[in-house]
């Protein structure tokens, strides 16, 4: 972990390197509070500062304030060096986003445990971080078969009709039902049913190109967005969906299971709205199934 040491001494500046450096942190120097706050502010920041309230351009105080008002930015230990000693001095430096602070001449021991204690916070907020992005990587996937679920499946389609309103390239819409599904779960169990959900879900991902996309839409929907295609070859590709399934088979209590798909699949429009494209293939994959079933229709 990176520790700044921001003091406009430099002998305070390298008995503190000293002894950060002994604890088993890296340190990244800075001789007054703009450079103190360059480094604060960048990509790969410092997790812990230690930071002098008197220096030149920016004093410690103000740095602390900037860090405490920063959005969005990962949490850094703020711990002030000064001088001062009387009460309110010290009461204004944490209201203004210190996390704490270390009298001059600095001590040692005390400041290594405050230095420790930072390293403790901040490795827990990181934890609670991760855990929270992962959480709401959950909370966008179907958990049956590992793919997009309806929720991140609507905010792509809002994504894509919205750059293809400022002129973006073509993307078909390929709206995908199990045929028959019920009677699949009724004859052979949930069980099989589930796995025939995960095998639509692989053929279609594992057939369409990286920059395509497929989400789960319930039950036994799945909707696909392809990129960059026409009439005919989105036509084409819808096909080739259908036949992949059509040839494959899951584990039965009696022998292999197959079932087949219906497809409806179209253009989205500039002028679309996200419901108006999906009640088109909707209705699309509606004529599909009137049709007999196993077959693709577009429009």
């Amino acid at each position: 972990m990176k520790v700044l040491i921001a003091d406009d001494d430099a002998s305070t500046r390298l008995m503190l390197r000293r002894l950060v450096v002994s604890w088993g942190f890296e340190v990244v120097e800075a001789a007054d509070g703009e450079r103190a706050w360059q480094e604060l502010n960048s990509d790969d920041p410092p997790r812990i500062a230690l930071v002098d309230w008197m220096m030149p351009l920016l004093d410690g105080v103000a740095v602390c304030n900037r860090l405490s008002s920063a959005q969005g930015r990962p949490l850094i230990y703020r711990i002030l060096l000064t001088v001062k000693s009387d009460t309110s001095a010290l009461v204004e430096a944490l209201d203004s986003g210190a996390h704490d602070f270390v009298s001059k001449p600095v001590s040692a021991p005390a400041l290594r445990s405050r230095v420790l204690v930072g390293k403790r916070l901040v490795e827990a907020e990181d934890r609670v971080q991760k855990q929270a992005q992962e959480m709401a990587r959950l909370a966008l996937l179907d958990a049956l078969t590992g793919i997009d679920n309806r929720r991140a499946g609507e905010a792509r389609l809002h994504e894509r009709l919205s750059e293809l309103s400022r002129g973006g390239a073509p993307v078909g819409l390929v709206l995908i039902d199990i045929d028959r599904f019920k009677r699949i779960n009724d004859r052979f169990g949930h069980a099989v049913g589930d796995q025939f959900i995960k095998l639509v879900a692989h053929a279609v991902r594992s057939r369409l190109r990286a920059h395509d996309y497929v989400a789960r839409w319930g039950g036994e929907e799945f909707v696909a967005l392809v990129a960059g295609v026409r009439d005919d070859t989105l036509a084409a590709v819808a096909e080739h969906l259908r036949r992949t399934v059509e040839e494959a088979s899951v584990p039965g209590p009696q022998g292999p299971v197959r079932a087949t798909i219906s497809i409806g699949a179209t253009l989205l429009r500039p002028d679309d709205s996200d419901g108006s494209a999906l009640a088109r293939a909707d209705s699309l994959l509606y004529e599909s199934k009137r049709a007999g079933r196993n077959r693709v229709t577009t429009g």
